[in-house]
């Protein structure tokens, strides 16, 4: 389940056209325009949802961090350039975390990467 709604998330939000399809970010949920539909992920309960839907249940940690191109926190959807996605599932007493990084196509411009530093 983590890794299905991780890698679903990141597919996501690397499609993004511009910052300004980001409508609202928060550590624990995201709203964006793709395809022209909204779009929301967060969490309720211990379930994960896109939307309405399901995307991972027995979630016991989900957060999104928003970062500027030389790697600041954002504060806005203008400044977003990467967004890292946490997710950690707990069944039968075993936790599984997961972390990935995503660099939206549409918002690399002005991206500074560690080489460059």
């Amino acid at each position: 389940d983590a890794r299905y709604a991780l890698e679903r998330m990141a597919r996501e939000l690397a499609d993004l056209a511009a910052a300004t399809d980001i409508s609202a970010m928060a550590s624990h949920s995201v709203s964006f325009t793709l395809d022209g539909e909204e779009r929301t992920f967060h969490k309720s309960g211990t379930d994960l949802l896109r939307d309405s839907n399901v995307l991972a249940t027995d979630v016991s940690s989900f957060s999104l961090t928003y970062y500027k191109a030389d790697g600041a926190l954002a504060t806005s959807p203008a400044e977003v350039r990467r967004i890292a996605i946490e997710i950690a599932i707990t069944r039968n007493g075993l936790t599984a975390s997961l972390r990935t990084e995503v660099f939206p196509r549409a918002l690399r411009d002005g991206y500074v990467s560690w080489e460059q530093q």
